[in-house]
């Protein structure tokens, strides 16, 4: 689960991880959301209109409803996918946590666009406890429509479907962003690993949906995120998987994206039963990472130890991050990940790596099952992986990119 520039969960979420159940973190803290304040921006003259206000009202009461991520609610169409927001995690991860602190949904504009959709954007702010100042966090659109004579919210994804290119190839069908040029060849090679993945999952291909662009802040608006902190990184390149809506979402300008395809894999197996660091190590194991194999992405924190032998790699919250090589492309979860999974094959065969995948969610249960299939302990894990990489081989030349 993986928009690594724009969107990046840590999820990568991953945006992979969000809505894991019908019960989701706002339905269990149901204290956070009194501290979300309403306001309509003075520029927005049209929001006592009939069709305006009842749009806006219905955006609001689905932010107040804690009724995020469901198959099953009121607010959305569920038309074209079984949890619609799931786009919008970090809005709601952003609403969803216990918080002292004064956040802000400032509608900031409500219009009819093309067929018979209505627009609505929206500004995500917190006010700095120390400062006062106001930190903007997202600005979102999403769209409605009526459905049996009432507007449901419909997301990004589906209403731009209805404007966008679309090819099948196989059981793919892709979403094309104007500005990209569709290659078909890619497109061919992606079906093949759709069938591969399938044959080592033991499953039937699965139907994918494949919105691809040329880079991340395409793709960002594509889905309705006007603004994130990542919107605007040096790298614009990477993408995620909405994994209840069997979608893959490509800012890579690449019709081949099998790092995510495996999260799909994953999540129609065995859905969520796995601490990220698994979910995302199997998935760089089989399709790389950013378009590099895990044998690149390995040696690039085999050079950063070679220069940084004390790097402490035990505390995994902190090691979700960009390995500090200068070239962010290489993140530790994917490369330690990853390797873990490589070691673990090598042991237990695929069994093993069919146990990791439902071997429990939190980092105590990861360390637990590393410890139980590889003799590692916790307290050595740094030591360990250090050992394992300084006596990795020198990198193939021809073993760079995912093919």
């Amino acid at each position: 689960m993986r928009l690594h520039y724009i969107l990046m969960l840590a999820i990568t979420l991953s945006i992979i991880g969000c809505g894991q159940s019908e019960s989701t973190e706002a339905e269990q803290h149901a204290d956070a959301l009194p501290t979300l304040s309403f306001y309509i921006n003075d520029s927005v003259t049209n929001a006592g209109e009939e069709n305006e206000k009842e749009v806006i009202n219905l955006w609001k009461d689905y932010l107040q409803s804690k009724m995020f991520q469901r198959s099953d609610g009121p607010h959305w169409s569920y038309e074209d996918a079984p949890k619609p927001d799931q786009f919008l995690f970090r809005i709601q991860r952003f609403l969803s946590r216990p918080s002292d602190k004064k956040l802000q949904c400032n509608i900031i504009g409500v219009y009819p666009v093309d067929h018979d959709h209505y627009a609505l954007k929206s500004m995500f702010s917190m006010i700095n406890d120390t400062t006062q100042q106001v930190e903007l966090k997202n600005i979102v659109t999403v769209y409605a429509k009526k459905v049996d004579g009432a507007y449901k919210l419909v997301n990004s994804l589906t209403y731009n479907k209805l404007k966008l290119e679309s090819r099948a190839i196989g059981d793919i069908m892709y979403y094309i962003h104007p500005n990209h040029k569709f290659e078909k060849d890619d497109a061919l090679k992606m079906d093949a690993y759709n069938k591969r993945i399938a044959s080592i999952y033991d499953m039937d291909p699965l139907k994918v949906k494949y919105f691809v662009c040329n880079n991340t802040r395409d793709l960002s608006y594509l889905m309705g995120m006007d603004f994130t902190e990542y919107t605007f990184k040096p790298v614009p390149t990477g993408g995620m998987a909405e994994t209840t809506n069997n979608t893959i979402l490509a800012g890579n300008n690449s019709s081949y994206y099998p790092h995510e395809l495996v999260h799909l894999y994953t999540y129609n197996r065995f859905g969520y039963k796995a601490h990220s660091w698994f979910d995302e190590g199997i998935a760089a194991y089989y399709g790389g990472s950013s378009g590099f194999t895990l044998e690149w992405h390995l040696d690039k924190l085999k050079s950063f130890l070679a220069v940084e032998p004390d790097y402490d790699l035990s505390d995994l919250t902190a090691l979700q991050i960009d390995i500090p090589n200068g070239e962010y492309m290489t993140d530790f979860r994917y490369a330690i990940g990853g390797l873990i999974c490589k070691l673990i094959l090598e042991k237990h065969s695929q069994e093993g790596i069919w146990d990791a995948l439902q071997s429990g969610t939190t980092e105590d249960d990861y360390f637990a099952f590393i410890n139980t299939k590889l003799g590692v302990e916790r307290e050595n894990f740094s030591d360990f992986i250090k050992a394992e990489v300084a006596a990795l081989p020198d990198l193939n030349p021809d073993n760079i990119f995912v093919r």
